[in-house]
């Protein structure tokens, strides 16, 4: 067997383990449209970085779901460790993609403030490493060597049946990126266009009984509800990508990004799969980073 061939036969199985995997987490993890509870359109903190939450006009989002006795089995949940919100915010930003995106990030911004002799951004980086407890965090906060701003954090009550307090809390947070002013009219084009210019990231864990809430004021006794009747609910992990266009100038609330019309060129669609596909692989990572693979199931529409 001569050298092209077992090069040709290694690119084969390369691209075969690829497509298959590919193909894997797709199945894993279908993209889902936005819930309204966490739709852009319907918060309520005000972000940090804009008087106002820049309409989207894609976003998907992806989830899993584990029993909650399954996930108290799994998880030490006690005192100041209780907070699902954190774990998993936690989890994806620590999985080994990101890490190896702000290390080269960080050497690409070390490098051109070298050589301009520029000022160091005040802002402080999210340290996820800290010892203990949870992590500290602040609205204006960054993740990822910048790339990243902490938007706002919610604090959702959640109640968990196997505790003596009533309530523990599951933390959400929102993340910034890019360009988040919407294109003008006028604004000029380049010879490249990237058809999503920012948007925002969302981690949430979020109970079966609030999925299914159509009045967010009224989720306490939700939670309380259905906690009380012994039922056993589902919890749901997930992460939403809200997107702001290049080109849209309307006013529409996101939707999902299959629900656009076919009017993007090849390399939009490219982008568009790529970011999916990297949300997938993320997702997935993280997951298996908090111990969970073996016990989440497949969520492929919402309650």
């Amino acid at each position: 067997m001569n050298h092209k061939t077992v090069l040709l036969s290694l690119t084969s199985l390369g691209l075969g383990l690829l497509t298959y995997q590919h193909l894997s987490l797709r199945s894993l993890y279908p993209s889902l449209s936005v819930p309204p509870q966490l739709s852009i359109s319907n918060r309520s903190l005000k972000p940090y970085s804009t008087n106002h939450w820049t309409k989207c006009e894609v976003g998907d989002s992806w989830a899993v779901k584990v029993p909650e006795s399954t996930l108290i089995r799994q998880l030490p949940l006690d005192g100041e460790d209780g907070d699902l919100g954190e774990k998993w915010n936690k989890a994806f930003w620590t999985t080994w993609p990101l890490r190896l995106e702000g290390i080269l990030l960080g050497s690409i911004i070390n490098m051109v403030k070298h050589r301009s002799n520029g000022e160091n951004d005040e802002r402080k980086e999210v340290d996820w490493s800290e010892e203990g407890h949870g992590f500290e965090m602040k609205v204006g906060q960054t993740a990822v060597n910048g790339l990243f701003t902490v938007e706002s954090i919610d604090q959702i009550p959640f109640h968990l049946r196997s505790h003596v307090t009533s309530t523990s809390t599951s933390t959400q947070i929102t993340y910034s990126w890019g360009n988040l002013s919407p294109p003008g009219p006028t604004e000029p084009s380049s010879w490249i266009s990237i058809p999503i210019r920012g948007g925002y990231h969302t981690l949430s864990v979020l109970s079966e009984s609030y999925l299914n809430s159509q009045d967010h004021s009224s989720k306490e006794n939700e939670f309380s509800s259905r906690s009380e009747s012994g039922d056993d609910q589902w919890v749901y992990l997930i992460f939403t990508a809200h997107g702001i266009s290049s080109t849209s100038t309307s006013a529409s609330t996101s939707t999902s990004s299959n629900d656009q019309p076919g009017k993007r060129g090849m390399f939009d669609k490219l982008f568009i799969e790529f970011h999916k596909t990297y949300s997938r692989i993320l997702v997935h990572l993280a997951i298996r980073q908090m111990g969970l693979s073996n016990v989440v199931e497949k969520v492929d529409r919402w309650p």
